[in-house]
C-alpha cells in the first residue's frame, strides 16, 4: 500500500462519513420540516452509494413523521431489500479487511436498525390501513431475532413488543384465538409488558377459550376480567416521541470506539378527542432508546476485538510499504496515516425516536369526530390537528400514527 493510496483513502473518508453527517436533510429534520427532510434524504439516496442505506432509513423516518406513510414505505422497503441482498453479505465479508477505517466502508447498518425497520414498516402499513401487511412485518421482527440467535450466534432475546403488536393485528382482523396465542407469548417473554394482563383476559373472553380464561384468572387474582362486545369499535393511536441516541466517540477521543449517547428530550402530553370524550392515558410499549443500547452493547465486544486486530493489520501494511520502498520512514508514515484515518464511525439511523407509546379508545360503532393535541410539560400546545369525521364499523379498529414533533 503506497502513501499515495493512503492519502486517496483519506480523501474518501471525508466523502463517506462526513458527507452523510452533514447532509442538509438532518438540518431540515431538526427544524421539524419533515417532508422537506424526506425529499432531501431521498435525493441523497439516489447519489450516495456508501450511505444509501442510511439515506433511505432517514427519508423513511422523515416522511413517517410527516404522516406521509405512502412515501415512507418505499424507502423502508429499499433498506430491507439491501439487508436481504447478496451485496449485504459480500460487503459484510469485506469488513474483514481490518486495515481500512470503518469510515471508508459502505454502511451496512446496526442490528437494532435491522429490527426496527420492521417496526416502522408495520406502523406505516397500519397508518395506511393495510393491516395484513402490518401483521407480516410484526411477525418478521421475531423471525429476524431468531435468525440472529440461531445463524449469527448473537445473544438477543425474543421481543414481547413484536408478539404484542402481532396480537393487536390479529385482533383487528377478528382472529381472536391467534391474538390470544401471541398475547400469551408476549406475557411469557415480559410479564410486566404494559396492559398485557387485560389483553390476555380479553382475548380469552373474545375467543371463548374458557379453559385458558380460568388459567389466567388464577394467575392474576384480583384482576378484573374485561367485558367484550363484538360490536364495539376501537381507535388505536401510536405516538413516537423524542429523539433516539446517537453515536459519539468514547471520552471525546476521535480514534476511540463509539458509544451511544442519549439525547435529552421531554415527553409530550397527548390528548385525543373523540366527540366529547378526551383520552390522555398512554402506555410505553417500546423503549427504543433502551433497545438500541442493549443491541449496541453486544456489538461493542466485537468492535473491541476488531480494534486490536486492526492495529496489527495497519502495522503489517506499513511493513509491506517499508520493505517494498526500502524506506523505514515511508513505512512509519503509512502506519501513522492509516491510524489517523481510523477515526470513530459516527454514522447511524439518527432520525429514530426515543420511544413508542400507544393509546386505545373503545368506541360505539358509527361516525366520530377525531382530533388530537400534543402539549409540552408546561401545557403549551405543540401541535393540534383535526382528523375529521371517521366511520367506525362494528368490531373495527382504526389506527392513527403520530409523532410528537
Amino acid at each position: 500500500m503506497s502513501l499515495a493510496i493512503v492519502c486517496a483513502l483519506g480523501m474518501l473518508t471525508s466523502c463517506a462519513s462526513h458527507k452523510y453527517l452533514n447532509d442538509p436533510g438532518h438540518g431540515a429534520f431538526q427544524r421539524g420540516d419533515y417532508e422537506i427532510a424526506g425529499d432531501l434524504f431521498s435525493q441523497s439516496a439516489k447519489k450516495g452509494r456508501q450511505n444509501k442505506l442510511l439515506y433511505n432509513l432517514d427519508a423513511g423516518t422523515s416522511y413517517f413523521n410527516a404522516g406521509k406513510f405512502d412515501l415512507a414505505i418505499p424507502h423502508y422497503l429499499e433498506a430491507v431489500k439491501f439487508w436481504e441482498s447478496k451485496d449485504y453479505t459480500s460487503i459484510t465479508e469485506e469488513a474483514a479487511k481490518f486495515a481500512i477505517s470503518e469510515n471508508l466502508k459502505t454502511y451496512v447498518g446496526e442490528d437494532y436498525e435491522r429490527v426496527l425497520i420492521h417496526v416502522f414498516l408495520a406502523l406505516s402499513y397500519a397508518g395506511e390501513e393495510k393491516l395484513e401487511d402490518a401483521q407480516v412485518e410484526a411477525r418478521r421482527i421475531d423471525e429476524l431475532l431468531k435468525q440472529m440467535r440461531d445463524k449469527e450466534k448473537k445473544q438477543y432475546t425474543e421481543s414481547a413488543f413484536a408478539r404484542w403488536l402481532s396480537a393487536l393485528m390479529w385482533e383487528s382482523s377478528g382472529e381472536w384465538d391467534s391474538a390470544r396465542i401471541d398475547y400469551e407469548s408476549a406475557y411469557k417473554i415480559d410479564p410486566s409488558f404494559p396492559g398485557i394482563r387485560q389483553d390476555l383476559l380479553r382475548s380469552c373472553v373474545a375467543s371463548q377459550h374458557d379453559e385458558r380464561l380460568r388459567y389466567w384468572k388464577s394467575k392474576f387474582p384480583g384482576e378484573k376480567v374485561p367485558k367484550y362486545d363484538r360490536k364495539k369499535s376501537e381507535l388505536v393511536v401510536f405516538v413516537t416521541m423524542g429523539q433516539g441516541p446517537i453515536k459519539v466517540p468514547h471520552s471525546g477521543d476521535s480514534n476511540a470506539l463509539p458509544v451511544l449517547y442519549p439525547r435529552p428530550w421531554t415527553p409530550s402530553h397527548v390528548e385525543v378527542k373523540v366527540g366529547t370524550q378526551k383520552i390522555t392515558k398512554t402506555q410505553n410499549v417500546l423503549d427504543i432508546e433502551d433497545l438500541t443500547k442493549k443491541f449496541f452493547d453486544e456489538k461493542l465486544r466485537w468492535l473491541t476485538a476488531r480494534k486490536v486486530i486492526g492495529l496489527g493489520a495497519k502495522a503489517g501494511a506499513a511493513y509491506v510499504v517499508a520493505k517494498s520502498t526500502k524506506s523505514e520512514g515511508l513505512g512509519w508514515l503509512t502506519f501513522l496515516a492509516l491510524a489517523a484515518m481510523d477515526t470513530t464511525d459516527l454514522r447511524g439511523w439518527n432520525t429514530l425516536p426515543a420511544t413508542l407509546r400507544v393509546l386505545r379508545v373503545p368506541l360505539e360503532p358509527g361516525f366520530h369526530d377525531v382530533s388530537y393535541v400534543l402539549k409540552s410539560q408546561s401545557g403549551a400546545i405543540i401541535k393540534e390537528q383535526k382528523l375529521g369525521q371517521k366511520k367506525f364499523l362494528p368490531g373495527q379498529k382504526i389506527f392513527i400514527v403520530l409523532h410528537d414533533g
